[in-house]
């Protein structure tokens, strides 16, 4: 700066000074929170010139690197803090380049946003866009997502919405995550899975058939379809449909029709698809010719028809001549569809010889003799069976022997149990040894034979026989059921089994259900007391066994845990009055579990109405339990039921304090999905989650603030946004309890952030509840997000109200250090109000002033100012950013004009405002003045500020400087200059004070252009205007003063041309005369540069002639030629003549216009005035 003052000082200028331009007209940027953000603008000189300055930014949130700069291009690196922003604020304002290539406003615009994440070529801001992201492309969301710095890209300014992402974040399926995310954060829903059909029919499959059906979703998401089969004809390739294999929304599913795993008719299956929250089944009947005639399962159905009429003809169900007649009609109806088989035959003569007709048998046996042959198992079966009825026929005891022979010997051949069922009707010695019978039997039994004529027999035997019936085995049970079933168990028998039963402690599963059919035949005392016995030893309960009971209760049968069992086998829900003798029992014996015994105090109580009595008798137990279970933390529907009848504020104490308020906490959460096993609690405000598992479709979870995250993991671990598929229900809401229990016990950290958390949601907060936030910030257990929620809160608290005491106390608790923008500033401010500057100040170094009240940042920096006696740049900056904004006061102007430096247009203003006090600015005034030489940006307030320089004792090179500026602008660039200026030049010469050659050029100028001039302007501009010819310098302007001054003859007597072009052009004026004694021809001279680019030509061109001219200028090889002109001299001036050229001139005139006298006269003084010089002066 000094080195081009020094210059202009001499009178040394560039004609074309070098120029500061940029490509950045305005810069805006988005900035993410909390990082720190670096750009680059570039400034260069237009031609490639070297540049010298300074650069300022006008917000101190925006940092310039390097401040100063040198070199024809130069990169500026800036850096933006936005840790004191807030999300969406955008910091507008400018750069200000101050430079010897003038000066260069740029704009800026920065908005601060949390963060971006580039996909590719896109950035990705805020959760619309990671929807859209999640749509396009899922594996580069999969990676965003489980970034370090998703939360802080996209939810910091959410508390709930960084729940939901913590919830989430800790599924195991991360494309799950994603989706159930932004289901939960409202950015999609839930895709809905629909069938193109819900039933499909096969008809005459006879090989495999491979179908289709086309599943279809209503919208993009991450879908997950479990597919399940019930029927092994239908095979599918796929067990689980994810979505990245449909193709756009919808997806072709295959599957087979086995034809192989088809039976005869029609076959009936489905599939069913499965999503965590909806089930849909296609249906699929399938049907195959049968490969035998359909009559095959018709007479299978007859078959089991003729046994069942047996079985009931042998129990007595039905009478004899019933059975003949049903039975005739079914084996009437098997013969037609067997006409030949023997067995049919034979089963007609068995029914004929009990109706007596032996004759119609006789037949029949007769018939089919030649149709029997015992060739093979088969045969025997049906030889024995023909023997037997052949035995029913003759009646004949030695026949009988015979026969018994016979089948006896197929038996030991064989060993059918069908066979064993002729030989128990016929063989005396099974007839007479009823252990013996047992005992085959069991062994066919043993051998896997169910056949219910079996158990028909041997269930007879044991009814004839009751001692026989010893143990109560697999075929003793399974006979047994069978005669319960048919009521077809004689009491003695009856007797057996309950005394054996009774003697038997620990049941097999069919021994209790042969109890239960006993008791549904035979309702006595001592079967109800040994079936109830038998359920109690097995610990049989449950709704189905209630009647039995209550019966034994009603009964007064004398069982131990009798009405334990009874109340076990309650529902729950199911609050109709108990029977007395049970509330009686557990009145003075009760040893019942606390699930158990909070279902009997919410009966008693939900009856208290209808049974007084009861409820009084209860209530002291009823007020223990109740505590125990407060202690305990047991929670359920019927011990909410207590809590509210019982549970008053004088029972609360210190010890049960923390109990109450945690079960005052509880909320039902009541699930429809049975696919959801736990429920997952996440609050805004506290670290960590917590689970709580789902029992019987109900979860019971706690919750401390209405800010909760609420998530289901399925079976599979898997964690879903519950949706519908759920409601919650307050249970307790008491806010009187709750502050209760608060007063008794402070230390419940997550009831107190709960009660806080209440409290923030009131406009104003009281000291007490003040202090409660303030205590609830030092929890170790709350999220960092809400510690710093509730920091402000206490810090605007103070701010709007004023407690110095307070304030003190609690700030020594946080680090100022980690507080947002506008904690800091309210904090600053506070530190302001209470008079602690240095205090505000030093947090001031670290944090923006732009957002300080500014009064408030005018005391503190004026305060500080009268501290300081050196320059502090902070201070400095801090103390323009109040005076911007118009807060200020002597102090900060005095420190402004003593250090400031910054854009020429703020210093200006600076200045102006300086005339409100008596402060001496004379330094910064020249630094002003300094500055705008240095730039080349001279204002119309330069004068101003110029003239009050000069009147304070100016420095000569300054002085020097700006008016040889000012005038060499005036001059050669033909810009405005002040008179004021032309007046303090002529001051300078009046003090015999040197100036540059182009302050005498600009006077001389300036004096051209006047109408009349003063006796010392005249004088002046003789002086003047003869030193500068004396060097050569001469306009054409200057035969202007011949009306004031005489003029040198080389300046009178000459026509001049003048043209103005770059000083680095070569000028050229092209010329020729006319006139009766010169042919037209053109003549080439460069044209003298007499100053800084302005070129003249002198021409001698007497009267008469006339001179026809055009210029050519070249710069740079680029050749550029002006319009042709013609001049001529016409000028008569009789008897004026002063020098040789004039003289001859007007001779010329004087004969042209014929006027000899004249003539004599000018040639006879031209003759004298020629011999007198010839004679005085000799030629050099």
């Amino acid at each position: 700066m000094k080195e081009k003052i020094n210059r202009y000082a001499r009178g040394v200028f560039e004609f074309d000074p070098q120029k500061v331009v940029t490509d950045e007209n305005n810069i805006f940027a988005i900035v993410d929170k909390n990082k720190e953000f670096k750009g680059t603008f570039c400034i260069y000189e237009e031609k490639g010139r070297e540049l010298k300055g300074l650069v300022y930014s006008g917000d101190d949130r925006v940092r310039i690197a390097e401040s100063s700069f040198i070199g024809s291009r130069v990169n500026i690196d800036y850096c933006v803090e936005s840790a004191d922003s807030d999300d969406g604020e955008v910091i507008d304002n400018c750069f200000y380049i101050v430079s010897n290539g003038g000066e260069l406003t740029i704009p800026y615009s920065f908005r601060i946003e949390a963060g971006c994440y580039e996909a590719g070529d896109v950035e990705i801001r805020n959760l619309d866009q990671f929807a859209r992201l999640a749509q396009d492309d899922n594996d580069e969301a999969i990676t965003l997502f489980e970034a370090d710095d998703f939360r802080d890209i996209f939810l910091m300014k959410d508390l709930s919405l960084c729940c939901v992402y913590d919830n989430f974040e800790k599924g195991i399926d991360v494309r799950n995550n994603i989706e159930e995310f932004l289901i939960a954060a409202g950015k999609k829903k839930r895709p809905d899975i629909t069938l193109s059909c819900y039933n499909r029919e096969y008809r005459d499959i006879e090989e495999n058939f491979k179908d289709t059906v086309v599943i279809e979703k209503d919208t993009w998401g991450y879908t997950n379809v479990k597919v399940n089969v019930d029927a092994p004809f239908i095979r599918i390739e796929r067990k689980n449909i994810e979505s990245d294999v449909f193709t756009g929304s919808k997806y072709e599913f295959s599957y087979v029709i086995d034809a192989s795993k088809l039976h005869g008719g029609n076959n009936y299956g489905r599939i069913t698809f499965e999503t965590i929250n909806k089930s849909m089944t296609l249906t699929i009947v399938a049907s195959k010719p049968f490969t035998k005639p359909r009559t095959r399962a018709k007479e299978h159905k007859l078959i089991y028809d003729l046994i069942t009429l047996y079985i009931r003809f042998r129990t007595r169900a039905v009478h004899v001549s019933e059975w003949i007649r049903e039975s005739g009609i079914v084996i009437e109806a098997l013969l037609s569809i067997d006409e030949n088989n023997v067995f049919y035959k034979l089963a007609k003569a068995q029914l004929y010889i009990a109706e007596k007709k032996d004759d119609k048998a006789k037949a029949i046996i007769e018939s089919v003799k030649d149709d029997i042959a015992a060739e093979n198992e088969k045969e025997y079966i049906l030889y024995c069976y023909f023997i037997y009825v052949n035995t029913l026929y003759n009646r004949d005891w030695a026949y009988s022997k015979r026969a018994s022979s016979m089948i006896k010997e197929c038996y030991d051949k064989y060993d059918d149990w069908r066979i064993l069922w002729t030989l128990l009707f016929i063989d005396e010695e099974l007839e007479s040894n009823p252990s013996l019978k047992l005992l085959r039997m069991k062994e066919q039994f043993n051998r896997d034979c169910k056949s219910p004529v079996m158990y028909l027999e041997a269930c007879r035997t044991f009814n004839q026989n009751p001692g026989l019936l010893r143990v109560l085995n697999n075929f003793e049970v399974n006979v047994l059921l069978f005669g319960a079933k048919n009521k077809f168990l004689e009491d003695k028998l009856t007797d057996r089994v309950l005394s054996l039963v009774t003697a038997i402690r620990n049941k097999t599963p069919q021994i209790v259900k042969l109890m239960l059919l006993i008791w549904e035949n035979d309702t006595s005392n001592q079967v109800l007391e040994c079936l109830c016995r038998t359920l109690v030893r097995n610990n049989y309960v449950g709704e189905k066994y209630l009647p039995i009971y209550k019966a034994g209760i009603e009964a007064d049968i004398k069982i131990t845990q009798l009405f334990e069992y009874y109340m076990a086998s309650r529902n729950q829900t199911d609050m109709s009055p108990l029977p007395k003798m049970v509330t009686m029992y557990f009145g003075y014996n009760n040893d019942l579990d606390y699930i158990k015994k909070s279902y009997l105090y919410a009966d008693i109580i939900n009856n208290k109405t209808d049974n007084p009595q009861t409820y009084r008798t209860y209530l002291p137990q009823m007020e223990l339990f109740l505590k125990e279970q407060l202690v305990a933390g047991n929670i359920n529907d019927n011990l909410v039921v207590i809590y509210r009848d019982l549970l008053k504020p004088d029972m609360i104490n210190k010890d049960n304090a923390a109990a109450v308020a945690k079960l005052f906490h509880i909320r039902r959460v009541t699930v429809n999905n049975k696919n959801y096993a736990k429920v997952i609690v996440r609050h805004n405000e506290i670290k960590g989650e917590t689970e709580f598992p789902v029992l019987k479709n109900t979860a019971f979870i706690q919750t401390y603030t209405d800010n909760v995250s609420i998530s289901f993991v399925s079976n599979r671990g898997n964690r879903f946004n519950g949706g519908k598929d759920y409601t919650i229900t307050t249970l307790f809401d008491d806010e009187s309890i709750v502050k209760r229990c608060l007063e008794l016990n402070p230390d419940m950290e997550n009831v107190m952030i709960g009660y806080c958390d209440r409290m923030l949601k009131y406009p104003k907060q009281s000291v007490d509840s003040i202090e409660k936030i303030k205590e609830t910030i030092s929890y170790g257990c709350i999220s960092e997000p809400y510690r710093k929620k509730l920091i402000s809160r206490v810090i605007e608290y103070y701010y709007d109200g004023f407690d110095a005491d307070g304030f003190e106390s609690f700030i020594k608790t946080i680090d100022e250090n980690n507080l947002s923008g506008k904690d800091a500033v309210r904090i600053i401010e506070i530190r302001i109000i209470m008079g602690e500057y240095d205090k505000a100040y030093a947090l001031l170094k670290n944090h923006s002033a732009m957002n300080i009240v500014p009064k408030r940042l005018m005391k503190m920096c004026s305060k500080k100012i009268s501290c300081v006696e050196e320059e502090k740049k902070r201070l400095v900056e801090i103390a323009y950013i109040a005076f911007s904004q118009g807060a200020y006061d002597d102090n900060i102007l005095k420190y402004l004009i003593a250090y400031y430096n910054g854009a020429t247009d703020k210093m200006v203003e600076i200045w102006k405002a300086s005339g409100e006090i008596e402060e001496d600015t004379f330094e910064f005034e020249e630094r002003i003045l300094a500055q705008m030489m240095f730039t080349g940006k001279i204002t119309d307030i330069s004068t101003h500020i110029f003239s009050h320089y000069c009147s304070r004792g100016p420095k000569d090179r300054i002085v020097k400087a700006y008016l040889s500026l000012n005038s060499y602008l005036y001059f050669v660039k033909e810009c405005s200059m002040p008179e004021e200026l032309f007046e303090l030049i002529e001051a300078w010469f009046e003090n015999e004070k040197s100036l540059s050659d182009v302050c005498k050029m600009a006077l001389l100028k300036y004096y051209s252009s006047q109408e009349k001039l003063t006796e010392y302007r005249k004088e002046l501009a003789s002086v003047n205007l003869y030193y500068l010819a004396r060097k050569g310098i001469v306009f054409p302007f200057y035969q202007s003063f011949e009306k004031w001054i005489h003029l040198p003859y080389d300046i009178s007597d000459r026509t001049m041309i003048e043209y103005k072009a770059d000083p680095k052009s070569r000028v050229v004026i092209h010329y020729m005369y006319e006139s009766k004694e010169h042919k037209k021809k053109y003549v080439a001279e460069d044209m003298k540069q007499v100053y800084e680019g302005i070129f003249v030509k002198q021409f001698v061109l007497f009267y008469g002639e006339t001179m026809q001219y055009y210029i050519s200028e070249e710069t740079d090889g680029k050749k550029n030629v002006t319009d042709s002109v013609t001049i001529s001299n016409n000028c008569i001036r009789p008897l004026k003549s002063e020098g040789r050229y004039e003289m001859l001139n007007d001779i010329i005139a004087s004969q042209d216009t014929h006027e000899p006298e004249a003539l004599k006269i000018l040639v006879h003084s031209y003759a004298v005035n020629n011999a007198v010089t010839e004679q005085m002066f000799t030629m050099l």
